[in-house]
């Protein structure tokens, strides 16, 4: 079976809420990558969580490869997706064991390649313990851009066929967001990868963009379309730019 994932008609009430935090939504994902842009509070992560199953999904709204997600158990599921948050887990270990947490018996090869993918290698080599460096309790010796790419290094160690990215380079420069994406474009091959950012520069570089407004999809397309008809994203790229030359 060919490798999609596909939102029919999805709706999303958090619980104890009565205000929908997703609408409508009809998506579908194929090999590839795909950004999603909007304004904060649109529903890009909740997006993001409905689609990891970190919350329970009605019968007949998600698809995963032609059959309902209902009909996967949690883990068979969830193998197959790796989803980095804006604010990722790290445990009290090594960042080696921090990077092999998916693939514990990775060699230190495929450790520090996954880690020069996530432009960071360069970091960790030049901490006194490098590789064997302890990361504290919730990776707290580390910054918070250390921990982003700590966290995508796993991801793409782990190698599951859909990479979700959900604000995870928001810690990051400009330069070393750009060197993070190009190792991820590097081994995407095959797979889907759905990036969430505030930049638009980076979601440029995607193929696809999808613009969420109050838990709805309102447009989709590629960069420079959207640039050419979408009021929205005319507003966010303008606001960007002004803050860049500022």
């Amino acid at each position: 079976t060919e490798l999609s994932f596909a939102c029919s008609g999805l709706d999303f009430v958090y619980p104890g809420s009565k205000q929908p935090a997703l609408q409508d939504i009809d998506l579908t994902l194929r090999p590839g990558i795909l950004g999603i842009a909007g304004s904060t509070g649109s529903g890009k992560s909740t997006l993001c969580r409905v689609l990891t199953r970190q919350y329970p999904v009605e019968r007949g709204m998600l698809y995963f490869s032609g059959s309902d997600v209902n009909d996967f158990s949690l883990d068979t599921f969830r193998d197959q997706i790796s989803y980095v948050s804006q604010q990722p887990v790290l445990f009290s270990g090594t960042i080696a064991e921090n990077i092999c947490l998916a693939k514990p018996d990775a060699s230190r090869k495929e450790i520090v390649r996954v880690a020069r993918l996530a432009a960071i290698d360069g970091e960790i080599s030049r901490m006194a313990d490098q590789y064997e460096t302890i990361v504290g309790e919730r990776g707290i010796r580390l910054s918070g851009g250390q921990k982003q790419r700590i966290a995508i290094a796993r991801a793409l160690l782990a190698d599951r066929p859909v990479l979700i990215i959900d604000d995870a380079l928001s810690a990051l420069d400009v330069e070393t967001e750009r060197l993070v994406f190009s190792g991820i474009k590097s081994c995407h091959k095959g797979k889907i990868v759905l990036i969430v950012s505030h930049r638009l520069k980076l979601l440029s570089g995607t193929g696809q963009v999808i613009i969420m407004d109050q838990g709805k999809i309102i447009d989709q397309g590629d960069h420079q379309q959207l640039l050419a008809r979408n009021v929205l994203y005319q507003t966010m790229a303008a606001k960007q730019q002004r803050r860049e030359d500022a």
